[in-house]
This record gives C-alpha cells, sequence and structure tokens, in this order.
C-alpha cells in the first residue's frame, strides 16, 4: 500500500477574540463532534449539511494530551456512467447512495499543531478542505474561531534539518551585504560579482547530504536566514519516513510558513499509526 501522506498545521482556538487554553481543546471538541453544518454553501438547506466531526479520540502520550478524529463528508449521491448498448453509447446519471469521505486529523494541543491527511482519491479529503470543514464545525459555536496555517517556520526548517536526513535541497538565492563572519557571504560576494542570482538543487551522491553546517549548503542557509534564499528540501524523518519541506515562492516573504509533508506507511493498527505522526510531530515541535 501506498504512504499515506500528511500535512502539518499550527492552529489556534478562540471565543470573543480569547484564545481558549489549550487543556479545553479536547472539550470543545467533543462539544461539537456529530454537529452537522454546510460547508461552502450560500443558502444551505438541511439536506446541505453533510460535514461532521466523528470518531473523536483523546489519549495522553507522555503526560501530554492527543487527539484525534475524522473530519467526514456525507454522499447522498454520486454520478455513474452507464452503457446503453441499444444505442451503444455511454450516458450519466444520478445514483443514490450513503458513502462517505473523509480525513484523519491528529493534534497536540499543547504545541498547537495538526497533522492532516492529505490524500486525494475517491472517498478522501485533503487536508486544506478538511481544516475549511473543521473551521465551519466550530464557528457554530457562538463568537468561536479556528486559526490555522502551515506549520513549518525558517525556525522549524533549520530543525528539520537537524533532526532529519536530508537527500536533496532546492533553492533560490540571491547576494545581500552580510557581516564578515555570517554565513553566507562568500556566496553573496560570488553572486554580486556577476550581478545574478543561482536557483538550483543539491542532492547527495546516493545518500544523505552530510556537514550541513559547513561548505555551500552553510552558505545558503546563511543566506535564507537574512531572507535572501528560499530552501526546500527532500529527506526522510530519524523513523525513515518520507518528509518534503515546500521552498518559499520569491514573491512570498521568508517568513510565510511552508508545507511540510510527511508520508506514514500505512498500519492495520490505527493507534501506532497515530502514534507514528505525534513521535514525528515530537521531534520536529517540541
Amino acid at each position: 500500500m501506498n504512504p499515506v501522506p500528511y500535512v502539518f498545521y499550527s492552529y489556534s482556538i478562540s471565543k470573543e477574540d480569547e484564545p481558549i487554553p489549550t487543556f479545553s481543546h479536547a472539550k470543545l471538541f467533543h462539544s461539537v463532534q456529530k454537529t452537522p453544518v454546510a460547508y461552502n454553501k450560500a443558502e444551505p438547506s438541511e439536506a446541505d449539511k453533510d460535514t461532521q466531526l466523528v470518531s473523536l479520540k483523546d489519549r495522553n502520550k507522555d503526560k501530554k494530551q492527543v487527539i484525534s478524529f475524522y473530519i467526514s463528508r456525507r454522499i447522498s449521491q454520486r454520478k455513474i456512467r452507464v452503457y446503453d448498448g441499444a444505442k451503444d453509447e455511454f450516458n450519466e446519471t444520478l445514483e443514490k447512495t450513503s458513502d462517505y469521505t473523509t480525513a484523519l486529523v491528529v493534534g497536540m494541543p499543547h504545541i498547537g499543531k495538526m497533522a492532516v491527511a492529505d490524500k486525494t482519491g475517491e472517498h478522501d479529503i485533503n487536508s486544506r478542505s478538511a481544516l475549511g470543514r473543521l473551521k465551519k464545525i466550530i464557528g457554530e459555536l457562538e463568537g468561536s474561531k479556528f486559526l490555522y496555517e502551515y506549520a513549518a517556520t525558517e525556525k522549524d526548517v533549520r530543525r528539520a534539518f537537524k533532526v532529519w536526513s536530508i537527500d536533496e535541497i532546492n533553492f533560490n538565492a540571491r547576494p545581500f551585504n552580510p557581516h564578515p563572519s555570517t554565513p553566507g557571504d562568500q556566496l553573496s560576494d560570488l553572486m554580486k560579482a556577476n550581478n545574478g542570482m543561482i536557483r538550483g538543487k543539491i542532492s547527495g551522491r546516493g545518500e544523505p547530504l552530510k556537514n550541513l553546517t559547513k561548505g555551500f549548503v552553510n552558505e545558503i542557509l546563511g543566506l535564507g536566514s537574512k531572507g535572501y534564499a528560499q530552501l526546500g528540501a527532500k529527506g526522510k524523518t530519524e523513523e525513515g519516513f518520507g518528509a518534503v519541506i515546500d521552498k518559499v515562492e520569491p514573491h512570498e516573504n521568508v517568513n510565510t510558513p511552508r508545507k511540510i509533508r510527511i508520508f506514514m506507511p500505512p498500519r492495520i493498527d490505527m493507534e501506532a499509526h497515530i502514534e507514528d505522526i505525534v513521535n514525528v510531530m515530537t521531534q520536529l515541535y517540541e
């Protein structure tokens, strides 16, 4: 079976513009469990209320709370293609069904992070849609707001470079005027000599990159820390799970949070699968 992609998000919940303490998040999620809402409908009918938070569980790992649940969408009808043998042609028609699409969400309230499944199959909801639906669900509570964004800041990227094995780095870099002791000064001087910028990829020779605090990689990281390089990377977590950090686009601020995706092996034991996800988040954010 193919690995399951998860995207990491930072999140917060407030009521009347006051942050809700993280130890109260589980109680709030329980209060909206099985509450049907309509998503992206201008004038929704009762039939449009097809989205719910279901299968909510909370447990403790090392005395820290871990929450998991599914965002689900009920599918009441589906378009199917029927072959008319007499006319030798295909026709499309609607068929009633009681099917569901879902996305698994794993939250660690004490660090304000969520891992959200990002599958795109017939029975899946992608991560952005799942959290958009969760925002709608929590918004049903008067005065409550749910905010979220990608969970990879510049600090998180540097942390990932320390705890993961990095196979490839993609970057855009341009020169700046650094302090003489700042990593990046040599590469900056070389680019300024040609009045240019660099776009490139650094990859290991069949194995992870080494000595990321030295050499060319350290020069790129130095430029990135000052906002003069956009970096992305591919590698593996400590457990060997595939990991991708998207590169910030040149028109975006270097401090713009970017997407981190982790590719988790599927497990029959869902608790073990969730524990794998929690371990990766713990290594990166704690």
